[in-house]
This record gives C-alpha cells, structure tokens and sequence, in this order.
C-alpha cells in the first residue's frame, strides 16, 4: 500500500471526523480532503502531469498556517509556503468502488440506513 491508498483508506474510514485544525479553528474534514485532492489530482492528470514530473506548489499564508503562522516549524503568519514535489507514480481513479464487503469490527458505531 502507498501513501495516497492509505490516505484514501483512512479518509473512507474517518469520513466526516476532522483531518486538519487550522490554529483559528477551521476544519477540514478526511472526506473534503479526499476530495479536494481528487480534484488537484484529476485537474494535474488532464493537463499532461506523468511520472517523473516535478511540481511546485506556492500556498498564500491564510491558506497555510493562517494568519499566525507555525512557529514549531518556523512559518511566520506573512510567509507563503512553498512545496516542491516530485511525481513518482500516478493512477486513473475508479469509477466506483470495488472489493468485497465486510462487517464492522467489533465494538465500532453503526449506521443503519432505513
């Protein structure tokens, strides 16, 4: 398994549980984060992206760390983050899901749908 099957697992499992807290409170959530991803990914797949390519992605301060930056990692609150990513590898999403269907494991919540 990968990091982008894992996170994708993890997402489907969490769902609407928080993936991010921004120090001002805002959340995203594994599911939006999913999505949101997907999007990214399928927008760099449609304009030619392959393996081997490198990308650099700049991120405006409020949409980093907010307007109190990360001090753990030294980001002030007026710093643009920058992200330089190489593409190792790179899969067409399904179109619907696959695999075999399992009962929950013990003692986890469930939802019934009426």
């Amino acid at each position: 398994m990968n990091l982008v099957s894992s996170f994708m697992e993890t997402a489907r499992c969490e769902g609407d549980r928080p993936a991010i807290v921004a120090p001002d409170g805002t959340t995203i959530s594994f599911a939006d984060l999913a999505q949101r991803s997907a999007r990214l990914a399928a927008h760099w797949r449609n304009r030619g992206l392959q393996k081997g390519a490198r990308v650099l992605v700049a991120m405006p301060p409020k949409d980093a760390f907010g307007t109190q930056g990360n001090a753990e990692i030294k980001v002030a609150g007026t710093d643009t983050v920058v992200f330089l990513m190489d593409v190792l590898g790179a899969t067409k999403p399904l179109a619907s899901a696959e695999g075999k269907e399992v009962a929950p494991a013990k003692g986890l919540l469930a939802v019934k749908v009426v």
